[in-house]
């Protein structure tokens, strides 16, 4: 019962974050939601997750760029800046989880192969979108995209050093 009741508040602290952006809108859909809470036992799974939404949330970004014509009574689209910010809730979030499955002493070697492949991705992409934007959208987005730019690149970082501390950690546990 113990075990059920650490497991509970371990899933309980996998969703606080997403909680407490509760005073601007979730970059998460009710449906990804339950699809973390499903994976929540499993970093790999839950972190492939998070970097697939992160990756949805780029592609939005790209998409805004080169706007589809307006159709009647359709939603207006989100500004560039609004989407800009979801791409960095989302990468904010995987880097929380992968701090949270860390401090846990998760085996977490297949899915940092994962994250930063995706890592390697955005780093491509942010460069693309960096030479692409107009005069006005950099004026408009100038601070969310460096604030990307920075949790991309200390991210990557941050990922590197984790994958070979994990390495190192699983071939000690062997030796023993």
């Amino acid at each position: 019962m113990r075990q059920f009741v650490q497991w509970a508040l371990f899933a309980g602290l996998l969703l606080a974050p997403v909680a407490a952006s509760a005073g601007r809108h979730d970059p998460l859909t009710s449906d990804e939601i339950d699809q973390l809470r499903e994976a929540a036992l499993e970093p790999e799974k839950r972190l492939k997750l998070l970097a697939d939404f992160a990756r949805l949330r780029f592609t939005a970004i790209e998409n805004a760029r080169t706007p589809a014509p307006k159709k009647p009574g359709a939603e207006s689209p989100r500004s560039l800046h609004d989407l800009m910010e979801d791409f960095l809730d989302v990468y904010d979030e995987l880097d929380e989880n992968i701090s949270m499955y860390d401090d846990r002493q998760a085996d977490l070697r297949k899915a940092m192969k994962i994250v930063l492949q995706a890592d390697g991705e955005f780093h491509a992409r942010l460069e693309g979108l960096q030479h692409n934007l107009t005069a006005e959208e950099r004026k408009d987005c100038d601070f969310v995209l460096n604030s990307i730019v920075e949790a991309v690149t200390t991210g990557t970082a941050e990922h590197k050093k984790m994958q070979a501390e994990q390495e190192v950690s699983a071939k000690n546990k062997k030796r023993k």
